[in-house]
C-alpha cells in the first residue's frame, strides 16, 4: 500500500497540501457531460458549440443537490418584508410563499428555509410590542412558532398545588407519578410568589429540533451532559445533552432549561424527558452516558439504568478532568511547589502513572500490578520532604478514585462501544460555542430570547452541516488509495488505514482452524521498554476467535470504535468496507431519514450489531487440497515468539509488564484455593488478588439482588485473613481490595435506600453482621 505525502518542503518550509478532491481519481468515474465554447473573431463573442447527439445532457456521478445544501444570501428591503408577512397572514406555506415571492421578483431565489426565518422573526418583534406576557408564556410562544421543535414542559396543576403535569406540543398532557411527584412539590414556591389558583408555574421545559433527533438517533452510542449557566437572567441552569457525528463533529441534541440541580429534576429528565423526546431508539442504542462528578446527576441515571429502566444496559463513565485533572490541581498540586523540582517530576510521575488507569488497563489484574507497583514506587520515597506529597497522592487514591472505580477505569467497558471517551470536554466545548460569536447567549437575556438564540445557532449550524456532509460525499481522500477511501468518513479512514499499516509488526500463530494467537513482536521499532519505566506498560497476547461469521479479537477495538484491529487486519490481510459499522459510511448521514429503502437498510443494521468483523474463512486445507496440520506458524514468526505464546496462551488472565522476561507470576502448585493461596510465597499479595478476581469483580452485575452481598465478602475475608495471619503486604493487599468490593457494593444498591432528608432512621442494605472482624481491624 502506497499513501500519499500530504506536505511537501520547498525552501525549508512546509506547505500545506490538498487532501481531498471532488474530481474523478480515475477514466472510469469521469462524468460524460462537456460542452464547448469558442470566441468568433470577427464579432467578439463567445458561443457554445450546440452538439446534443455526441455529448450527454446530464451529469453522470454526482447527485443532485437539495435547496438546504445550496448557500444562498438574500437582503430584503421593508417593502419586501411586507409583501412576505402578507403571504403570511394569508395562511400560506413557506414553500408558496417563496415561489410567489421569487415569481414576482427576478432578482431573488428565496428558499423556504428563509421564508420561515424572516417571518417568524418578524412575529416574535410585533408580539414583543404589543402584548404584555410572562417569561414563561414567551418562552413556550417562541417554541410553538417553530414547527421542526418538539417540547415538553414540567409545570404543576392548575388549581392544585400537589400535582406535576408533563404536556408536550405533540400529544397529551400527563400527570406525573411515584416516587418523584412524592418528592417535590411546589406548594411553598407557589405561596412565596403569591400565585392566585388560576395560575400554573413553570419548572422545565425541554426541546429538540428534528435535525437534532435525526442527529441522536444516528450517533446514539455515546452521549455527554453537563449543566451550564449565565444563560439566562432568571439564572436557570441550562442542561445540554451532545452527541459525535463519524467526522468527529459535535451536535447538541437536547437542551433543557432547569428550575435547580437537585436530584429530583434529573429524574425526571431520565425516566420521562429525554426518553419521551430523544426516543425510545435512542435509549436503547445508546452504551455510554458521560457525565461530571455531580453525583446528583449520575445517580439519578444509574436508577434510570436499572434492570426494566428506559437506558437499561447504558453505562455512566465519570469524566477524567472532573475527577482526576480538577481534582490533582487542588488537593495535591499544593505539596508540590514550583521551587521544588524533584517534587514536581514525583507529583508528575504520578499524575501519569494514575492517567494511565483511565487509558490503558484492559483487565483487573493489571489494574492491580500498576496500583500495586505505583505503591511500592510511593514507599521508596522516603525523604522528609517528600513525606506530604506522598500521603496526599495515597489520600487521593484511595477517596477519589478507589470509591468511584467502576465508572471509570478502562477494563470494565472493554467490550462497550464507547469509543474510548474519558471526558466531557465536547459538552463543555457547545457550552462555549453557545456564548460566544453573533448569535451567542447572554446573561442579561430572557428564557425566550435566550431559547431563539440558540435555536438560531442550531438551523445555522444543520444549514451549514448539510453542505459540508454533500461535499464530503462527493469528495475522494487523496493521502490514501484503498479500497475504503470512496466510503468511509476521513476519520474512520484514518482509523483503518492506520490499523492496516501496523499488521506487519506482529506475530501470528493459528493454534486452530477457528482460533489464532497474535502478539507484537521483539524486533520491531517499538521496542520493550525498560522494568523501571514509569507508568506500567504490559505485554499483551491477543487470541482472535470465529464465531458465526464473524472474527472477534480479545482486545475489543471493534467492540469499542466498530472498526477492525490491527490483529484482524494481520489474519485477513484484506481491507474492505463491510467490515466496519454503518456509522463509518459516508452515505449514512447524507440519506439517513431520506431515502426510505438506505434508511430501513440502516436502522437493521444498527438493530442487528455485528459481534465482530464479518469474514468468510477459507477451507483448512494447504496446497493440493491435503489438510493442514495445526498450530500453523505465520510468516516471519520465530521460534523464541512461538513459545512465549505458548506459555501466555496457558498463563491467560495475568499480567506480563513490558520489559520483564515472560514467566510464570504464580506458584506452579496453586490449585485456585485459599488454603493454596495462603501457602504461597512472598508474592501473596499478587495470588490473593486473582482469588479476589476471580469470586469477586466477576459480579458485573452489582444490582442483582442474587449477587454478592456484603455477608459474603465478610466471610471471604476473615477466612483469608486467617489463612495469610503470616503475611503483613497479603493482609494490607487483601484489605484494600475487600474494602474497594465492599464500597462497590454499597454504592450500587444505594437506590433501595429511599429516604429523604428528613429522615431520622434509615434502614442499612445490605445488613451488616457486627460479629464478624470488621475491615478496618486489619493492621
Amino acid at each position: 500500500m502506497v499513501l500519499c505525502e500530504i506536505t511537501d518542503v520547498d525552501n525549508g518550509n512546509k506547505k500545506k497540501r490538498k487532501t481531498f478532491t471532488t474530481r474523478a481519481t480515475c477514466a472510469d468515474d469521469l462524468c460524460p457531460f462537456s460542452f464547448s465554447i469558442f470566441l468568433h473573431g470577427s464579432e467578439k463573442r463567445w458561443y457554445i458549440i450546440s452538439t446534443p447527439n455526441e455529448h450527454p445532457s446530464q451529469h453522470k456521478g454526482r447527485r443532485k443537490l437539495q435547496l438546504g445544501e445550496i448557500r444562498t444570501s438574500t437582503n430584503l428591503e421593508s417593502t419586501d418584508i411586507e409583501k412576505l408577512n402578507l403571504y403570511n397572514s394569508m395562511h400560506l406555506t413557506s414553500t408558496q410563499a417563496a415561489t410567489l415571492f421569487n415569481r414576482s421578483d427576478a432578482n431573488f431565489n428565496l428558499l423556504p428555509s428563509q421564508v420561515k426565518y424572516i417571518t417568524r422573526k418578524e412575529a416574535l418583534l410585533a408580539r414583543s410590542l404589543t402584548e404584555v406576557t410572562s417569561s414563561a408564556e414567551k418562552l413556550l410562544l417562541c417554541l410553538q412558532e417553530r414547527p421542526e421543535v418538539t417540547y415538553m414542559t414540567l409545570t404543576d396543576d392548575v388549581g392544585e398545588a400537589s400535582g406535576l403535569i408533563v404536556a408536550t406540543n405533540k400529544g397529551r398532557p400527563s400527570k406525573l407519578t411515584g416516587i418523584l411527584a412524592q418528592q417535590f412539590s411546589p406548594e411553598d414556591i407557589r405561596k412565596q410568589l403569591m400565585l392566585r389558583e388560576d395560575q400554573s408555574l413553570l419548572f422545565a421545559v425541554c426541546w429538540v429540533s428534528d435535525d437534532e433527533r435525526r442527529l441522536a438517533e444516528m450517533f446514539p452510542e455515546v452521549l455527554y451532559m453537563d449543566v451550564t449557566s449565565q444563560t439566562n437572567n432568571e439564572k436557570r441552569p441550562l442542561f445540554l445533552v451532545a452527541g459525535k457525528d463519524s467526522c468527529g463533529k459535535s451536535f447538541t441534541a437536547a437542551r433543557i432549561f432547569l428550575p435547580s440541580e437537585q436530584k429530583w429534576i434529573f429524574r425526571w429528565i431520565f425516566q420521562n424527558c429525554l426518553p419521551a423526546l430523544l426516543g425510545e431508539t435512542v435509549t436503547k442504542r445508546n452504551k455510554v452516558v458521560m457525565t461530571d462528578g455531580d453525583s446528583h446527576c449520575y445517580d439519578a441515571f444509574k436508577e434510570a439504568a436499572c434492570h426494566g429502566g428506559p437506558w437499561e444496559g447504558s453505562v455512566n463513565i465519570l469524566c477524567q478532568w472532573h475527577l482526576l485533572s480538577y481534582a490533582w490541581k487542588r488537593e495535591v498540586s499544593i505539596f508540590a511547589p514550583v521551587a521544588k523540582p524533584h517534587l514536581n517530576i514525583m507529583a508528575s510521575t504520578s499524575y501519569k502513572w494514575i492517567q494511565s488507569w483511565f487509558y490503558d488497563i484492559e483487565t483487573r489484574a493489571e489494574f492491580v500490578e500498576s496500583h500495586h507497583r505505583l505503591m511500592t514506587w510511593l514507599d521508596g520515597k522516603n525523604d522528609e520532604g517528600c513525606k506530604p506529597l506522598r500521603e496526599a497522592i495515597r489520600d487521593f487514591i484511595i477517596r477519589k478514585l478507589l470509591l468511584y472505580e467502576r465508572p471509570w477505569v478502562r477494563y470494565h467497558r472493554l467490550h462497550v462501544r464507547c469509543f474510548d471517551e474519558t471526558s466531557n470536554s465536547l459538552v463543555e466545548s457547545q457550552n462555549s460555542r453557545l456564548k460566544t460569536g453573533s448569535m451567542a447567549v447572554k446573561s442579561n437575556m430572557s428564557l425566550a430570547t435566550s431559547a431563539c438564540s440558540m435555536m438560531d445557532q442550531s438551523e445555522l449550524t444543520h444549514s451549514t452541516r448539510a453542505i459540508t456532509v454533500a461535499a464530503m460525499s462527493a469528495s475522494t481522500t487523496l493521502w490514501s488509495l484503498t479500497t475504503t477511501a470512496k466510503l468511509l468518513t476521513p476519520t474512520a479512514e484514518k482509523i483503518v488505514v492506520e490499523n492496516f499499516n501496523k499488521r506487519h509488526l506482529y506475530s501470528l500463530l493459528q493454534m486452530e482452524e477457528m482460533k489464532w494467537l497474535v502478539r507484537r513482536k521483539r524486533d520491531d521499532k517499538y521496542r520493550l521498554v525498560t522494568t523501571d519505566q514509569k507508568p506500567t506498560k504490559f505485554f499483551r497476547l491477543r487470541v482472535v476467535q470465529y464465531f458465526n461469521g464473524c472474527l472477534v479479537c480479545s482486545c475489543g477495538h471493534f467492540d469499542i470504535h466498530g472498526i477492525p484491529c490491527a490483529h484482524i487486519f494481520r489474519i485477513t490481510e484484506t481491507l474492505l468496507p463491510e467490515m466496519c459499522d454503518v456509522r463509518w459510511l459516508k452515505c449514512y448521514e447524507e440519506y439517513y431519514k431520506r431515502d426510505e429503502l438506505l434508511t430501513h437498510s440502516f436502522r437493521k443494521a444498527k438493530d442487528n450489531p455485528l459481534i465482530g468483523v464479518p469474514w468468510e474463512i477459507a477451507n483448512a486445507s494447504g496446497e493440493n487440497g491435503s489438510v493442514l496440520n495445526y498450530p500453523v506458524v505465520g510468516i516471519g514468526t520465530s521460534e523464541d515468539e512461538i513459545a512465549e505464546m505458548f506459555f501466555m496462551y496457558d498463563k491467560w488472565g495475568h499480567p506480563f509488564v513490558s520489559g520483564e522476561t515472560i514467566s510464570p507470576r504464580v506458584c506452579e502448585v496453586n490449585d485456585g484455593s485459599a488454603a493454596g493461596i495462603a501457602e504461597g510465597t512472598h508474592e501473596n499479595h499478587f495470588q490473593l488478588d486473582q482469588y479476589i478476581s476471580q469470586n469477586i469483580a466477576n459480579d458485573d452485575d452489582p444490582h442483582d439482588e442474587n449477587g454478592l452481598q456484603y455477608n459474603d465478602f465478610k466471610k471471604m475475608f476473615d477466612s483469608l485473613h486467617k489463612l495469610s495471619s503470616n503475611s503483613k503486604a497479603g493482609k494490607v493487599w487483601l484489605r484494600e481490595f475487600f474494602r474497594r468490593g465492599i464500597n462497590e457494593r454499597i454504592s450500587a444498591t444505594m437506590a433501595k435506600n429511599i429516604r429523604n432528608d428528613s429522615s431520622t432512621l434509615v434502614s442499612c442494605f445490605p445488613s451488616i453482621d457486627t460479629s464478624k472482624k470488621s475491615v478496618n481491624n486489619c493492621k
